[in-house]
């Protein structure tokens, strides 16, 4: 508590200092905004991130009257940072709180943001990037610490926004966006998601990563549309185009099963023979309603698909069983 008190007293001493203005003299604003700024350190070191980032907003306050606009956003995302690190100290404890620290390091993330915007490509040549970095890291925080999923799908949007000239970037975006949608149970927007990253995946080079974004894309694709059941009006020619890849070819001449190697290759199909066949299998089990046949594909492509893939089959598994 002593440590507190001082602090506080010293703050409002700092503080106090600047509303002073005496005859001919103004206030030194650059010597306040370094105090506030050794006193938020020294807030640091003693653990109490609550005033540290009360000292950061205050010094940031200081470089507005100085003009230092890419300063104050610096010192900005320092508040932000401890209020929020404060604020979840408090969740992650079940301790009794208020959400103060919460909309404090919200107030002080939006000015920042605010300030980058008041700037333009010259003071900061890779703008975008450093505002998407500033909103993936809030975003994840949504996300992992906070549960705020609604939060978090904001944030992503932004970040898609600002880096439409960056792919990969974009790309990585995306995918967190189809995995919250999932997360939440919002097929159809994931659907969307998952549509938009096949699109920026094929603008890149080919690639592992390009192949690999690709094949997951689809296999994720066919089961958020086995879930959704949409009818044929509903169905975009890019899903039929993917289904189509695994509906049963037969020959023309005597009505028997193509062979395999050649639907694979008329199909551009890259994947494990056995798997396309599971795949394949899924795709008509659920149209022709064999829950049975779904149970034993399951557990035959739980090795072939990821932990997001496999807790799609499960939905759409029980989905089929209940019918």
């Amino acid at each position: 508590m002593e440590d507190k008190n001082y602090i506080f007293a010293v703050y409002q001493h700092i503080s106090n200092k600047l509303k002073k203005r005496r005859i001919l003299k103004k206030p030194n604003v650059t010597e306040a905004c370094q105090q506030f700024e050794n006193l938020a350190i020294k807030c640091e070191a003693e653990d109490l991130p609550h005033y540290a980032g009360l000292c950061y907003q205050a010094a940031a306050n200081c470089q507005v009257s100085l003009g230092n606009t890419l300063e104050q956003a610096h010192l900005l995302i320092k508040a932000y940072r401890k209020y929020m690190s404060n604020y979840l100290r408090y969740v992650t404890q079940n301790l009794v709180y208020t959400d103060e620290n919460y909309h404090e390091a919200l107030v002080c993330y939006k000015e920042c943001v605010d300030c980058f915007s008041y700037t333009n490509n010259h003071e900061i040549p890779n703008k975008n990037v450093v505002l998407s970095g500033i909103s993936l890291e809030i975003a994840d925080l949504f996300k992992s610490k906070l549960g705020r999923l609604e939060e978090t799908v904001d944030e992503y949007k932004k970040v898609l926004k600002l880096l439409d000239k960056s792919p990969v970037e974009k790309i990585n975006c995306l995918q967190k966006l189809v995995s919250i949608k999932i997360q939440m149970g919002f097929y159809d927007d994931a659907l969307k998601y998952t549509n938009d990253l096949v699109d920026e995946a094929q603008k890149i080079p080919t690639s592992g990563f390009r192949e690999d974004v690709l094949h997951n894309s689809e296999i994720t694709r066919i089961l958020l549309v086995l879930i959704l059941q949409p009818t044929p009006q509903q169905i975009t020619p890019m899903i039929t185009s993917v289904l189509e890849k695994y509906a049963w070819v037969e020959t023309v001449d005597n009505n028997e099963l193509a062979d395999l190697q050649t639907t694979l290759s008329n199909n551009g199909v890259s994947v494990d023979e056995k798997f396309f066949l599971c795949i394949q299998s899924l795709v008509m089990a659920c149209q022709y309603g064999d829950s049975d046949c779904l149970v034993t594909l399951e557990s035959e492509l739980i090795p072939y698909i990821t932990c997001e893939q496999r807790e799609l089959l499960r939905i759409l598994v029980k989905q089929k069983l209940k019918k």
